[in-house]
């Protein structure tokens, strides 16, 4: 009687373990990994500026680490929608190029999570950027609070 139900606990356990090992491979650990900024500020030398970007930055599904948005420079009249690229995270810290879809601007953002509360969680610094308006150097260094959100992100 013991062996038996000593052999009964040993087949369940093992059908467990099986169990527990074919759902740990069905889902990868970041296949839904996403990151989320958003923010305004205002540079004392081009004035208002701001972005709300969304990226994904290891993935197992058919999108892509890339990301999309959109950003602005008010004081130098520049606006537009993103593509985000070159996704590059370490901890609670991304780095990005942002570039306009319309050619307006081509930058480098790193964005560092905080904290989890609040929405002005984070910072977000200006790397670079390029583009036809030469106002468009003056951001480099420049870092703002924002919205900086990782969602889901193990890695």
């Amino acid at each position: 009687m013991f062996r038996r139900a000593f052999g009964i606990a040993a087949v369940c356990a093992a059908v467990a373990c099986l169990m527990v090992a074919g759902t740990a491979t069905a889902q990868p650990s970041n296949s839904d990994a996403q990151i989320v900024l958003s923010g305004i500020g205002f540079d004392p030398s081009i004035g208002p500026l701001g972005f709300w970007l969304w990226s994904q930055p290891q993935t197992n599904n058919a999108y892509g680490p890339d990301g999309a948005g959109d950003m602005y420079f008010y004081g130098l009249g520049l606006n537009s929608p993103v593509e985000i690229r070159n996704i590059v995270v370490t901890g609670a810290t991304v780095t990005e190029e942002v570039v306009s879809t319309k050619g307006f601007f081509d930058c480098s953002i790193t964005a560092t999570e905080t904290s989890r509360q609040g929405n002005q969680n984070g910072t977000v610094t200006y790397n670079w950027c390029s583009g036809a308006n030469p106002g468009l150097a003056l951001v480099a260094g420049f870092t703002m609070r924002a919205k900086v959100s990782f969602s889901n992100f193990t890695g």
